[in-house]
């Protein structure tokens, strides 16, 4: 755990070096505003210090036992290899959520980005670099061929999902055959509300 932790570390380290290139990155593609972005990056930064240090600092814990003998202990485990099939809207952001605690944990990764932002979290390969090899994997395509692959590949122990409600679904049925777990988050709306004394041109 502990040498887990200056790994991650390492991680938020060279995004945070990284943050310039990387926002531009995510602005060509995904066309928010650079602002938004490098906040973006400044947030996934601090996911892998949140659990770098989680993990470090609750490996196991003791529990009440029912006989004076008996030592009872919660002891945290890895799945193996866990799938992060990642949407456009925050593609870095919503990786490191999914990246950052399971590498913690001592998962391996195969990140999925979405086809519509692959380049920034492509440009990971390069932030990932000082992890052991086949540690993180990240590969690019549709969600209905590489997607479900990973979905429904038996390599893969675990799947960790951000979108819409219908892939959930699907994602849902096809683990259930296998009793594979899953981490699914659905159909999540950003509304966007211009009140009247908004200055119209930077809303727009």
């Amino acid at each position: 755990a502990h040498e887990r932790a200056e790994l991650l570390h390492e991680v938020a380290r060279k995004i945070r070096a990284r943050t310039d290139d990387l926002a531009a990155q995510l602005t060509r593609e995904g066309g928010k505003p650079l602002l938004e972005n490098r906040d973006e990056m400044g947030w996934s930064a601090a996911c892998f210090d949140y659990y770098a240090e989680l993990q470090r600092n609750t490996r196991g814990r003791v529990i009440p036992s029912v006989e004076p003998s008996q030592l009872a202990m919660v002891l945290k485990e890895p799945y193996g290899v866990v799938a992060a099939i990642v949407p456009w809207n925050y593609p870095i952001l919503l990786m490191s959520w999914k990246v950052a605690p399971a590498l913690a944990a001592g998962n391996t990764v195969i990140i999925k980005p979405s086809e519509m932002t692959p380049l920034s979290t492509l440009m990971f390969a390069e932030i990932f670099d000082h992890l052991p090899p086949g540690v993180v994997n990240i590969v690019t395509g549709y969600g209905a061929t590489v997607g479900r692959e990973l979905v429904v590949s038996r390599d893969t122990q675990m799947i960790a999902f951000t979108g819409s409600f219908a892939t959930g679904r699907e994602i849902a049925r096809l683990a259930a055959e296998r009793v594979k777990r899953t981490h699914l988050e659905l159909g999540g709306k950003d509304a966007f509300i211009v009140a009247e004394d908004a200055d119209l041109n930077v809303a727009v």
